[in-house]
């Protein structure tokens, strides 16, 4: 569905009929206990132990419906699905019952929407993005996982989740790798904004993190001091 407000100048898009759909088509009965976030705590551990799953197809089936809702209105569910898909061959029944618990989180935030446009605030910082990271998730190979979202005037226009190419040997080096790939992307869509000529040229783009490893790594060591001092205190 889509949704234009002329007053705020934005778009919403929304999936709930296929959502609907979806829940239907795996019987999630309308008294199911609601979801109110993507995963269940753990999930990252969990999926990968257990008895195999008998039927690979229904998982299969699931797993494909919410990569579709998932690249076109629902960017919220990018971390779930990026670990889902691991298994896709080989899924377990724990990470059935995740891909179960996830659609149930659709069905009770069906009707949430991408938004997209708006007013425009300050013309001059377009961009702001956010970058974390969550460090030897993946069972196998002991590998990070990146995840990435970019803002334009206040809404999201990327989000990213996928593993990280090289195996991190402390959290701060997989916060820091990705870190720079958050920056990677924010500097593809300030090539993108500058090269359109419609807006005036950009001012520092922020991008927020959660490791003060990481950025006592990337900041100047006058910046890293201060930053040590007011936490300290």
């Amino acid at each position: 569905e889509f949704k234009r407000d002329t007053e705020n100048w934005t778009y919403e898009v929304t999936q709930k009929e296929y959502i609907d759909e979806v829940v239907r088509k795996f019987r999630i009965p309308d008294e199911a206990k609601p979801c109110y976030v993507p995963a269940p705590s753990n999930m990252a551990a969990d999926i990968y132990t257990g008895e195999k799953l008998a039927n690979i197809n229904i998982y299969q089936q699931l797993v494909g419906a919410m990569m579709y809702l998932n690249s076109t209105a629902r960017k919220d569910i990018s971390f779930v699905v990026n670990l889902l898909c691991r298994l896709m061959q080989t899924p377990t029944k724990n990470a059935w019952e995740v891909a179960k618990y996830s659609l149930k989180y659709l069905k009770t935030k069906h009707d949430l929407p991408l938004v997209l446009g708006g007013r425009i605030i300050d013309p001059e910082n377009m961009l702001s993005a956010f970058s974390d990271a969550d460090w030897a998730v993946d069972r196998e190979g002991r590998r990070s996982t990146t995840g990435c979202v970019v803002f334009f005037n206040g809404h999201c226009i990327f989000s990213e989740t996928r593993l990280q190419k090289t195996v991190a040997l402390h959290s701060v080096e997989s916060e820091y790798y990705a870190l720079s790939d958050t920056t990677k992307s924010v500097l593809l869509f300030r090539a993108l904004i500058k090269d359109s000529s419609l807006f005036p040229e950009q001012g520092a783009t922020p991008i927020y993190l959660d490791s003060a490893g990481a950025k006592a790594i990337v900041l100047p060591r006058a910046e890293a001091n201060s930053a040590r001092e007011s936490t300290s205190t």
